[in-house]
């Protein structure tokens, strides 16, 4: 995100590259402090964050496209787990 490398990254929020890497592979997480930092450096909302989808383009870079996009993502994060949800039901009806 924003073109950052992680040294670049780490020296931003004040935390060691090593670190770093570590939140990035899941085998750390961070405080709320380095969350914070993060998100202030990075200009991001927590969702944004945490979501395994892409940002919106650049170009649509406004309050009304960043909401459009977050609901596009929840939506289709719903659909995840109600397509799980059903998956599971179908195991118990059998």
């Amino acid at each position: 995100m924003r073109g950052y490398s992680q040294l670049q990254l780490s020296e931003l929020v004040n935390i060691s590259p090593n670190y770093l890497n570590a939140v990035e592979n899941g085998k750390n997480f961070p405080s709320p402090d380095v969350i914070q930092k993060l998100l202030d450096a990075l200009e991001i909302t927590p969702f944004e964050l945490f979501s395994e989808y892409s940002a919106p383009p650049s170009a649509e870079n406004t309050p009304a496209a960043k909401n459009r996009f977050i609901l596009h993502e929840l939506n289709l994060i719903k659909e995840e787990m109600l397509a799980a949800f059903d998956e599971r039901i179908q195991k118990y009806r059998q």
